[in-house]
C-alpha cells in the first residue's frame, strides 16, 4: 500500500513539473475531471421508465470518451453482501448451542431490551441526559 502512495506522489510531481504547476493543482484538476466524468456517466445511466431511444442522454463533453477509464475505477465489483453470509453463520452457530446457552442469550437480550426501555446503563443504574442532570442540580441548589 505504501509503495502505491509513493508512486502516486512521484507521478503527481512529474506531471506538475511538466506543466509548470504545483502537485496540489494537479491533484485538484484530476479530482475535478474524475467528478465531471462520473456526473456525465450518471446522466447516461439514469434512464426513466418509458423513455424513448431518441430521448437517451448522450454526453457532449469533449473529454468524456477519453476519460471513461476514470468511471471504471469508481464502479463497485460484483461482491456479495457480507451481512447475508454473517447471518447464515450466526444461524448455524445458534443451531450448535445448547438449550442452556440459548436461554442465557434470551435472558441477556431481554435484560438489554429492558435496560434500553428504562434508560439504564450497563451497571443497571439510571442514565440521565445532560438536561436532566442540570435540572436535578438546579433543584438541589434551591433546597439549600
Amino acid at each position: 500500500m505504501e509503495g502505491k502512495r509513493i508512486e502516486k506522489q512521484k507521478a503527481f510531481k512529474c506531471i506538475a513539473e511538466k506543466f509548470d504547476t504545483t502537485e496540489a493543482e494537479v491533484q485538484r484538476k484530476l479530482h475535478n475531471l474524475r467528478t465531471q466524468a462520473n456526473q456525465e456517466w450518471n446522466k447516461i445511466k439514469k434512464r426513466k421508465s418509458g423513455q424513448g431511444t431518441d430521448e437517451i442522454y448522450s454526453s457532449s463533453w469533449e473529454y468524456f470518451e477519453s476519460l471513461k477509464f476514470l468511471v471504471d475505477q469508481n464502479m463497485t465489483s460484483g461482491s456479495e453482501d457480507n451481512l447475508v453470509e454473517l447471518r447464515k453463520k450466526s444461524l448455524s452457530l445458534s443451531d450448535d448451542l445448547s438449550k442452556e446457552d440459548r436461554e442465557r442469550i434470551n435472558i441477556l437480550r431481554q435484560y438489554q431490551k429492558t435496560a434500553r426501555e428504562k434508560d439504564l446503563d450497563v451497571d443497571g443504574r439510571k442514565s440521565y441526559s445532560i438536561d436532566e442532570l442540570e435540572e436535578r442540580s438546579g433543584s438541589e441548589e434551591e433546597n439549600y
